[in-house]
């Protein structure tokens, strides 16, 4: 969080719970709050005051304990 990006280069780290994420990043991503590249998510400068809920799409256990749906307009 503190570096504004995160990385997946080691295979262990490529999982179903990454590629579940990725799938829920993808409409911030559209709104330009991230830029994705082969192995790599960089938060922009517009995306950093919306970082706990770019965070929040990536946390695996906190999608096992809720059911699906949007989550975007309860923090925003």
């Amino acid at each position: 969080m503190c570096r504004f990006e995160t990385s997946w280069e080691i295979p262990d780290c490529q999982c179903a719970a990454l590629k579940e994420g990725l799938k829920r990043m993808a409409p911030l991503i559209a709104d330009g709050l991230a830029e994705l590249y082969p192995c790599r998510l960089r938060v922009t400068k517009k995306g950093r005051p919306f970082l706990f809920v770019l965070c929040m799409a990536l946390d695996a256990r906190y999608w096992q304990k809720q059911p699906s749906g949007a989550f975007f307009s309860q923090n925003v």
